[in-house]
């Protein structure tokens, strides 16, 4: 019966051995082409969760983008063997330097992937038009992400920004729309102030759906948190994205820990932007349009 047994295993091994040795090498898939890639909302879905899989990597925010950008600070001092980082604790920077080689190349596949999202997603046919925009100001947001992060807490404040309002006082008390737009224009960037005050809700909207539609530019408001339900006073944050169904604006809240990004109607958000700001001579707050 054993005998019976290892027949069938034997002619196996024979017919696998006979056969093209194509079939036995066959290199698993690790990429598909761009054209098949993004074709359905189960394909949009499957590729946003593949862009913010990006930002894992151990060369972004799973390690060096955030550790050894924190070796450039003041307050910190490398003591370990990790050639990179203690060239960032002396700020010896060198062409070959493997950490920001990581860093940068790993940045712009996480651009490449949602600028591939950004694409192909409008002309996806068997989506909810609702998910789509969501999809897309998600996308638009991920590629403002790595832009936007070369700044943080730590190094956007410089002199420059020291004569516009002291980073003391800022940490105290926090900014107003223009000292926000001239802390901005400090760094070089073209910046337009607008307070909600000088225009109207029409205005706003078209000039910030103009704005979500450039790839080099950014939307900031400045708004009161009371106004849309939310505690507390003044604040600042981006917006990510527009649905002309609904009329609402995605807001990025820079405050995770206090609440998620949200949906607001554009009315209501306008409403919220045009109260007065006692730090800044009862003016109205606004928004902020930054491009580089």
């Amino acid at each position: 019966m054993k005998k019976l047994r290892l027949v069938p295993a034997l002619l196996l091994g024979v017919a696998l051995g006979a056969c093209d040795d194509s079939i036995l090498d066959v290199l698993p898939v690790d990429e598909i082409s761009d054209e098949i890639a993004i074709v359905d909302s189960k394909s949009a879905n499957a590729a946003l969760m593949g862009a913010y899989s990006a930002l894992q990597s151990g060369n972004l925010y799973g390690g060096d983008y955030i550790l050894w950008t924190e070796t450039l600070t003041d307050n910190v001092e490398h003591t370990g063997t990790f050639e990179g980082y203690a060239d960032g604790d002396l700020l010896f920077m060198r062409p070959e330097m493997g950490v920001i080689d990581g860093i940068w190349t790993d940045l712009y596949d996480g651009i490449n992937r949602v600028n591939l999202l950004i694409q192909k997603v409008p002309d996806i046919t068997d989506i909810d038009p609702a998910r789509a925009n969501e999809i897309l100001g998600q996308a638009y947001a991920l590629r403002a992400l790595p832009a936007l992060g070369l700044f943080d807490q730590v190094n956007l404040f410089d002199a420059r920004t020291e004569a516009v309002k002291p980073q003391a006082e800022i940490v105290q008390g926090g900014m107003t729309l223009d000292e926000l737009g001239a802390i901005l224009a400090s760094h070089g960037l073209k910046v337009d102030v607008v307070h909600a005050s000088d225009s109207n809700l029409e205005d706003f909207r078209q000039a910030v759906v103009d704005d979500l539609a450039d790839r080099e530019g950014f939307v900031l408001v400045n708004y009161l948190r009371r106004a849309i339900g939310q505690e507390s006073g003044g604040h600042i944050s981006p917006l990510a994205a527009y649905d002309a169904d609904t009329d609402r604006f995605l807001i990025l809240d820079v405050s995770r820990y206090k609440y998620p990004p949200v949906w607001v109607e554009a009315e209501d958000l306008f409403a919220a932007m045009d109260t007065p700001d006692s730090d800044n001579g009862n003016r109205s707050r606004g928004y902020v349009i930054v491009r580089r």
